[in-house]
């Protein structure tokens, strides 16, 4: 699938943002918000080969709004000059480690896993990769999720996280707040006529990570569950 035309009206976009362009030229944004709905779904469809929690996702509960709420913002900018959809079960404000595409001019990417977890999960998630180190290493460090993401990323702690142990061998691990993956998109990635399909395969590099991270918050759960008399 050819995004040009997706790109062509951000660009302008980003240009003339303001309420009077954005009105006078409603119908372009009509058709590439639904070249943008058409390009998620395919997208899910593709996911959902590998990866089961994706299949049924309904893509409009996955995009973000290209209104920008401007109530604490300095910016009164009152649009996004960017697509943003999240994918994962239960949509764009799921809790759950997911998979994420951001169209922008010139800064294009997509990223998974999970960012600013609340502080339960985050704990949850710490705890999973200290008893799990040596299966947590084995994903971050696999040739293929170096060579398309490189390494995880995401806020960092200055020190070990209250509650774990300093001397942990895995200590660094633990210091993240998000736990996150990212590729770039160029714009020869971009304009690939099979646009879809390659970052699906790119994503599912990717699956491993969200599998760890999802499977430790339903093994918490289920526990919990059991544990509740």
């Amino acid at each position: 699938m050819n995004i040009n035309s997706i790109i062509d009206f951000l660009n302008l976009l980003s240009q003339n943002n303001n309420r009077e362009w954005f009105n006078e030229h409603k119908a372009l944004y009509t058709q590439s918000r639904k070249s943008h709905i058409l390009l998620v779904e395919k997208l899910i469809l593709l996911l959902g080969n590998f990866d089961a929690e994706i299949r049924h996702l309904n893509p409009q509960e996955c995009i973000f709004r290209i209104y920008r709420d401007l109530r604490f913002s300095r910016d009164k900018s009152p649009y996004n000059t960017h697509y943003g959809a999240f994918m994962a079960a239960g949509g764009k404000n799921s809790d759950r480690a997911g998979y994420y595409l951001h169209l922008e001019p010139g800064n294009s990417f997509i990223t998974g896993g999970i960012w600013m977890p609340e502080s339960p999960n985050l704990k949850i998630l710490r705890r999973s990769i200290m008893e799990n180190l040596d299966e947590f290493e084995e994903i971050i460090h696999n040739p293929s999720f170096k060579d398309y993401f490189g390494s995880m990323e995401g806020r960092r702690l200055l020190t070990a996280p209250k509650g774990f142990p300093a001397d942990f061998s895995g200590i660094d691990y633990l210091k993240y707040k998000d736990f996150t993956a990212t590729h770039k998109l160029n714009s020869e990635e971009t304009e690939r006529f099979d646009f879809c399909e390659y970052i699906a395969g790119i994503f599912q590099h990717l699956y491993p990570l969200n599998r760890f991270l999802n499977y430790a918050l339903d093994e918490h759960k289920e526990n919990k569950q059991l544990s509740t008399p």
